[in-house]
């Protein structure tokens, strides 16, 4: 809060209870960590003035509170990170099959380091992920298939296989390699054809001369597996998004030769400031990615 002089103290104090608010006019010199800054308010139809010293704290709840400061969404973002103190909300927003299956891992491992950190994480569409980060709603988007656009800086997360999924019945379960021709007589179940996932199978089989023969098309992962396990056909996910089943034997996968990998990104809102929780959450997920 801004560290006010005893005279401007004894000024607003006397009138607070009363009918006042009070305006930041005008920044007049910096001095040291502290700013000079003229403040005018009105109280009973009375123009005053003082003059007040900022801290930086001070000066960035002013910023905020006139809608200065278009990076923040929250002051107490730029207070954490101006006392260097990992504490907060992490807002993360991602794309259905990477929220649930890649990030619980690193996200488990992060509330064990800092559980002073409130981190939420939003499941949505591709599309919607950037929406969120672009607007500041979220501090940082897990997508596959990363994309820079414009406002928008990526940073590497992990890749992932995408396998052939099938019924442990199927003719196909007991392949060791499957070539992409092998799936052109199949039904196949597929992706909705706007998510980024859909659009790179496609271009995969497509780059091989291969038709594939959609027949059931849905929005995320979780019902594509179901359908697969009731013997609707035959798909190609993430091999992590279908590891309980793996384990249990409801499905079985096979990978596709040539193998077919899904990259996974960070996207973040460029030239935003980085709150210290959202830095010690990369720096887990670049420390990982590292090894």
């Amino acid at each position: 809060m801004p560290a006010v002089i005893d005279k401007a103290i004894g000024e607003t104090s006397k009138f607070f209870m009363n009918d006042f608010f009070f305006h930041q006019q005008a920044l007049l010199c910096a001095a040291g960590t502290f700013i000079l800054a003229s403040l005018i308010f009105f109280v009973n139809g009375k123009t005053r003035w003082s003059l007040v010293w900022l801290t930086a704290g001070g000066l960035c709840l002013g910023l905020f509170a006139a809608g200065l400061d278009p990076f923040l969404n929250s002051w107490d973002e730029r207070f954490h990170a101006l006392a260097d103190v990992v504490a907060g909300a992490l807002h993360i927003s991602a794309v259905y099959s990477i929220g649930m299956h890649d990030l619980p891992p690193y996200l488990k491992e992060f509330r064990r380091r800092f559980p002073t950190v409130d981190v939420h994480v939003a499941y949505r569409r591709s599309a919607q992920v950037y929406a969120q980060v672009l607007s500041g709603e979220a501090n940082l988007g897990l997508v596959a298939y990363p994309v820079v656009r414009k406002g928008i800086h990526v940073e590497p997360f992990t890749d992932d296989e995408l396998v052939v999924i099938c019924h442990p019945s199927h003719p196909l379960a007991t392949s060791k390699k499957i070539e992409p021709g092998m799936l052109k007589s199949e039904n196949f179940i597929a992706f909705d054809p706007d998510l980024p996932t859909r659009q790179f199978i496609d271009r995969y089989f497509r780059e091989r001369g291969v038709a594939l023969g959609h027949t059931l098309e849905f929005d995320n992962i979780e019902t594509v597996k179901r359908a697969v396990e009731i013997e609707q056909g035959v798909s190609v996910v993430p091999l992590g998004s279908a590891k309980a089943e793996l384990e249990s034997g409801i499905l079985k996968a096979v990978s596709l030769d040539p193998p077919l990998r899904r990259p996974i990104g960070v996207v973040l809102k460029r030239n935003r400031p980085r709150s210290p929780a959202l830095r010690e959450f990369l720096a887990l997920i670049q420390g990982d990615l590292a090894k």
